[in-house]
């Protein structure tokens, strides 16, 4: 199990006005524990899932985030920082209480300008999924038998592709599409396809 590192508040400069360094970090830090396993088993074909160990480490933390801030914001934390707490949350998924406070707070801040539309609807389709219920977004998926991801039963299927645009969604199809191009190559690079990068391993 990687040992997750916590840098003293003295270690950081200070950022402009508003902004938390240290919580910033913090969270970097967290994120790239997870997303070290989740891209190790994705590699490996395996089911994406955190070790206990972690979840019960990064749950306790999230909580006291939670407790001490509220949901981090974009003036608390960046664009980045939010969307690294985001994350966590939408990991969390042993912990629908969690999951189902910090949405509503999410909530508030995506009014506000001050959170991620596309962020906030991916975590109410999780908790949804999580909680036994059918989503709103299409957000969430499972492999069938070859493979393929599938799209977990939808509340309002005929609804979704507008519901996804006020979110800053692609199509449904699109989305689909792209989640069954998904790859990671050697050096741990995302991929969609054979040729374009979306993204590097953090």
């Amino acid at each position: 199990m990687k040992t997750l590192l916590y840098l003293a508040l003295l270690l950081y400069p200070a950022l402009p006005s508003g902004k938390d360094q240290r919580l910033r970090q913090e969270l970097k830090q967290m994120r790239e524990a997870d997303q070290h396993i989740l891209f190790a088993q994705l590699k490996a074909h395996q089911r994406e899932q955190l070790p206990d160990t972690l979840q019960r480490v990064h749950n306790a933390k999230l909580w006291q985030i939670f407790r001490t801030y509220g949901y981090p914001d974009y003036d608390l934390v960046d664009t980045t920082g939010a969307h690294d707490f985001w994350l966590l949350v939408q990991h969390q998924n042993s912990d629908t209480v969690l999951q189902k406070v910090v949405l509503n707070a999410m909530r508030d801040k995506v009014k506000q300008g001050k959170a991620s539309p596309r962020d906030m609807a991916f975590l109410t389709d999780r908790m949804l999924y999580d909680t036994g219920h059918m989503q709103v977004y299409g957000t969430q998926s499972i492999p069938d038998s070859s493979g393929a991801y599938e799209t977990l039963p939808l509340a309002y299927p005929d609804l979704v592709d507008s519901l996804r645009r006020t979110v800053g969604l692609e199509t449904l199809a699109d989305y689909v599409k792209m989640r069954n191009e998904l790859a990671v190559d050697s050096a741990g690079n995302l991929y969609y396809g054979k040729k374009n990068t979306a993204a590097r391993k953090k």
